[in-house]
């Protein structure tokens, strides 16, 4: 699991939020686990730009080009969609991804913070049934913002 952390996160600085759910546990690099580190969730804030989404069908137009950018990596069972966030507009990308002979499930929030890429990514085994799953994915689709 951490590789695979490391992976998601090799690219951004880390950023600061809270996971409002009991049982989960901060990490000194911003990184929070649930579940005794079943699930993983972490916040980067990207040096790429990223435009605000506007509309809708802004945000739908980079959903497609993410996920053939996702299909592109080998990634499976890629699913992308707009999500609307206070006034704009986020794309949320799901997707399963294999390291060190273990597969993950991974929820992915993308967003735009003064013109530039902020993530929000959740992950945790494939098979892993847990509280923190729904609690991830709760957060990741519906209270990252």
């Amino acid at each position: 699991m951490r590789a695979f952390m490391l992976f998601l996160c090799s690219f951004g600085s880390v950023g600061a939020f809270a996971v409002p759910f009991e049982n989960w546990d901060a990490l000194p690099d911003g990184t929070w686990q649930g579940g005794n580190g079943a699930c993983l969730l972490k916040e980067e804030r990207h040096q790429q730009p990223l435009p605000t989404f506007k509309t809708g069908d802004d945000a739908r137009t980079f959903a497609a080009r993410l996920q053939q950018a996702l299909f592109a990596q080998k990634l499976v069972n890629v699913v992308t969609q707009p999500v609307e966030r206070e006034g704009s507009w986020g794309v949320l990308a799901s997707y399963r991804f294999a390291s060190g002979g273990a597969e993950y499930n991974v929820s992915q929030l993308y967003l735009s913070s003064n013109g530039l890429l902020r993530t929000f990514t959740g992950s945790v085994k494939v098979g892993e049934f847990n509280q923190c799953v729904t609690d991830m994915q709760t957060f990741v689709r519906t209270m990252a913002k």
